[in-house]
C-alpha cells in the first residue's frame, strides 16, 4: 500500500515539474493543462491500481501540487502572484478526478462540470481579470474615482496643464516611465487611437512619471524623438504619480468631462471600450 503510495506521489511531482515550464510562456494556458493533467492522472492511477484505497491515490497526487500552491502561492502570495490561479486550479484538478469515485455518481459529475467551466473561465477572461486586479487593483478597468488633487504636469515649451484642460472632453493619460521597455511597445497603440479618435473629442497624452534622480530633459528626449501625433506630460515629482494610484507601468487612465476616472486598465482594451465613453 505504501509502496503505491509512493508510486502516485512521486508521477505527481515529476508531473509538477513537467509543467512548471508552461508558465514562462503563459499561466492561463498552464492553469487549464495542469486542471486536465492532474484530473486525468487521477483517474489513470485509480483504474491502474484498483487494490488501492482510492482516497490513498487521490492523497498521493494530491501532495506535491498541494505543498507547492501552500508554500509558493500563498505563504510566498507576493512574490508568485500571477501564478497563484495555475497553482489552484493543479489542486482542483486532483479533487475533480476523486470526485469522479464517488458513490453519488450524479453529485460527482455536477460537481466535476462545476470545476472544468470554472478552469475553463479562469484560464481566458478570469486569468485577464486576475491581472488587471494585480496590476491596476480593479477587474475589470471600468471603474469610476474621483480624479486626484495635484500640482502642475508641465508640457515642455506650451502652458502648464491643469485640472481646467479635463473640461469637456475625455481625455487618455497614458503614464510611462524611462525604466520601462514595455511602455516604449505599447507607443504606437496610443498613437494609432489618437489618429482614430482625433474628431471625436478625445485627447490623448503620454504622461512620464520620474524615476529617482531622473532629469525631465532626459525623458523629453526619449519620447519627443518618436515624433507620436499625441500630447506628451511630464509630472514634476514621482509623488504626483502615485497621487494617482500608478502602482504598474504602463498604466492608462480615461478622464471623462466631470474629472472622473472611468478607465482604469492597458492600453491593449482601451479601444474596446472607448466608443462607449464617448456615446455617454
Amino acid at each position: 500500500m505504501a509502496k503505491k503510495f509512493l508510486i502516485a506521489f512521486t508521477i505527481s511531482l515529476v508531473l509538477l515539474f513537467a509543467l512548471a515550464p508552461i508558465g514562462a510562456y503563459s499561466h492561463a494556458v498552464k492553469l487549464i493543462v495542469s486542471f486536465l493533467a492532474y484530473f486525468g492522472l487521477v483517474v489513470l492511477l485509480t483504474r491502474k491500481m484498483p487494490g488501492v484505497r482510492k482516497f490513498n491515490m487521490v492523497l498521493g497526487v494530491m501532495f506535491p501540487p498541494l505543498i507547492f500552491f501552500l508554500f509558493l502561492n500563498v505563504y510566498q502570495f507576493s512574490e508568485s502572484d500571477m501564478s497563484f490561479p495555475s497553482g489552484l486550479f493543479a489542486v482542483l484538478g486532483v479533487i475533480a478526478g476523486g470526485l469522479t469515485s464517488i458513490k453519488n455518481r450524479a453529485l460527482g459529475y455536477a460537481l466535476i462540470s462545476l470545476l472544468l467551466a470554472s478552469s475553463i473561465f479562469m484560464s481566458t477572461r478570469g486569468y485577464e481579470m486576475w491581472l488587471n486586479k494585480l496590476n491596476f487593483g480593479y477587474f475589470t478597468p471600468r471603474v469610476l474615482e474621483t480624479l486626484p488633487q495635484f500640482t502642475l504636469l508641465k508640457i515642455p515649451g506650451q502652458s502648464d496643464f491643469s485640472r481646467q484642460d479635463f473640461h469637456g472632453k475625455l481625455t487618455v493619460l497614458d503614464f510611462w516611465n524611462t525604466s520601462c521597455g514595455i511602455c516604449f511597445r505599447k507607443f504606437p497603440i496610443l498613437d494609432s487611437l489618437n489618429k482614430k479618435y482625433k474628431n471625436s473629442g478625445v485627447s490623448f497624452y503620454s504622461v512620464n512619471v520620474p524615476i529617482k534622480d531622473e532629469h525631465e530633459p532626459k525623458s523629453e528626449s526619449m519620447i519627443t524623438k518618436f515624433n507620436y501625433s499625441f500630447g506628451n506630460l511630464f509630472l514634476t515629482e514621482k509623488r504626483f504619480g502615485d497621487s494617482f494610484n500608478i502602482k504598474f507601468f504602463p498604466t492608462t487612465l480615461v478622464v471623462n468631462e466631470k474629472e472622473e476616472i472611468i478607465y482604469r486598465g492597458n492600453i491593449d482594451e482601451l479601444d474596446a471600450n472607448l466608443g462607449d465613453m464617448i456615446l455617454k
